[in-house]
């Protein structure tokens, strides 16, 4: 996968996770809230097994009851909702 590839995701993140982009050819983050189609995200592709770049097609504002809080070395990293995938390395 490439930037010029198009992504299609049914997944959900509340407000305020934090989505790496690619911006200026540089790995940066930006609010989930605030990706936009268009927008070049990071993600893991479950076809090439491996993190990729990929362009958004379009976003989708939801509501949804309950959340899974994950940790990683007792600080809480993310929090999904129940739907979400979860990808790990080297685990």
């Amino acid at each position: 996968m490439n930037v010029n590839d198009s992504l299609t995701f049914h997944v959900l993140f509340p407000s305020g996770t934090p989505i790496t982009v690619k911006q200026n050819n540089q790995k940066a983050f930006k609010n989930i809230e605030n990706i936009v189609a268009g927008d070049v995200v990071g993600g893991y592709d479950h076809t090439l097994k491996k993190f990729a770049w990929g362009v958004v097609k379009a976003t989708k504002k939801s509501i949804k009851r309950g959340l899974v809080c994950l940790f990683a070395a007792g600080t809480l990293i993310a929090q999904p909702t129940l739907e979400h995938p979860v990808w790990t390395e080297n685990h």
